[in-house]
């Protein structure tokens, strides 16, 4: 008598729920001292009133056109009406904080491994609309005023290639100046299940969002209640008490415009490069002028949350690591040992040691290349 078939989508949902609850249940040994030490060395910028305007028509159509072809204008009228009704009241409804969480399996390694498994947030679409409002105001204040040039995860005409080129660049360069060039790449595990909100919220008032705005914001996630849906079948709701809504529009924004933004801005380390542009480009004798040079410190080359560090000596690569490492642990973040690799260019003609880079006693692995954004390195 042949055995009876496997139940494997009761398996799936099981994995999905074990895995959610655990990452929901995390506090990653975050205390609000840390958090607290981390954003007190932050400058406070002057608050941007103007955030806190009500949501106009021209507003709305522009984030309805990000999720529909095509709605009508009586629609628009009405959902503008709402937000604003919502902006008034300082909150929103609870079926915006809440989510129906699907899975899906990444297709590499067990499937009974949680970490092969990637959870979706399924959210209100009027929600969505109102999210993405919101987000097209604080980009624009983000991108002008905050975010670094390295940040090119968020840049309507920045792309992954412009981020491999620069980084080649720098190869190319420091093979020209016979510069050794270490490189780490850091890879963050599951950076939206874990990060501690109110970390979100207290950087955020001191990049000029007034408390209002703010407001809003927290409303999309605080009381948040989650499900897991799987063939039909939902799970009993639960709270959630960390993390960003992976499906959110404001998701990648809240998390990497802000946290890594303010991980690398108290130290120096990293390339000193010396540039003008002001004159013809194979002018040779006006290119080696020391009039009108301008100065730059690179030091990390950023595309969301993946991100490669860059420095010439092992010292100055070790600060930059720890400085990330220091802010992402303060706020509930954690790097994967095994997926964070260093890699070591060597200036011609030399052989310098592998370098020794660490963090909390473990030393990272070194590579003659890596992958990143699709780009082999070596």
């Amino acid at each position: 008598m042949d055995p009876p078939p496997i139940p494997w989508h009761l398996f799936d949902q099981l994995i999905a729920l074990c895995s959610l609850r655990r990452m929901t249940s995390y506090s990653g040994g975050v205390t609000t001292s840390a958090i607290q030490q981390t954003i007190l060395h932050m400058a406070q910028c002057p608050v941007l009133t103007s955030l806190d305007d009500l949501p106009t028509l021209e507003e709305t159509q522009k984030a309805i056109k990000q999720l529909f072809k095509l709605v009508g204008e009586a629609m628009a009228v009405k959902l503008t009406e709402l937000m604003q009704q919502f902006c008034e009241a300082g909150s929103v409804p609870q079926n915006f904080n809440d989510a129906n969480v699907i899975h899906l399996n990444k297709n590499k390694g067990s499937r009974a491994s949680c970490d092969n498994h990637r959870g979706i947030s399924l959210l209100s679409i009027t929600g969505k609309i109102m999210a993405l409002n919101i987000l097209n105001r604080i980009l624009h204040h983000l991108l002008d005023d905050v975010v670094s040039e390295s940040q090119c995860g968020f840049k309507s005409n920045r792309r992954t290639i412009d981020l491999i080129f620069a980084l080649r660049q720098l190869q190319g360069k420091c093979r020209e100046q016979n510069q050794n060039l270490y490189v780490l790449f850091v890879d963050l595990m599951k950076a939206f299940d874990t990060v501690n909100r109110e970390g979100l919220w207290s950087i955020l008032s001191k990049f000029d969002c007034p408390s209002n705005f703010i407001k809003i914001i927290r409303s999309f996630h605080n009381g948040m209640m989650a499900r897991v849906v799987e063939n039909g079948s939902v799970s009993d709701p639960f709270s959630v008490y960390n993390k960003v809504k992976k499906g959110c529009a404001l998701a990648p924004t809240l998390m990497f415009a802000t946290v890594l933004v303010s991980a690398l801005s108290n130290t120096d380390a990293g390339i000193t490069i010396h540039y003008r542009y002001d004159n013809p480009f194979f002018d040779l004798r006006r290119l080696k002028a020391r009039a009108k040079v301008l100065k730059a410190l690179m030091k990390d080359f950023l595309f969301a949350d993946d991100c490669a560090l860059a420095a010439l000596r092992e010292p100055d690569l070790q600060e930059l690591f720890s400085c990330l490492a220091t802010v992402d642990q303060a706020f509930g973040l954690t790097t994967s040992l095994r997926k964070t690799e260093v890699m070591l260019q060597p200036a011609p003609g030399f052989s310098p040691p592998e370098p020794n880079i660490d963090i909390e006693g473990t030393t990272l692995n070194n590579m003659d290349s890596f992958t990143y954004l699709g780009s082999c390195l070596s």
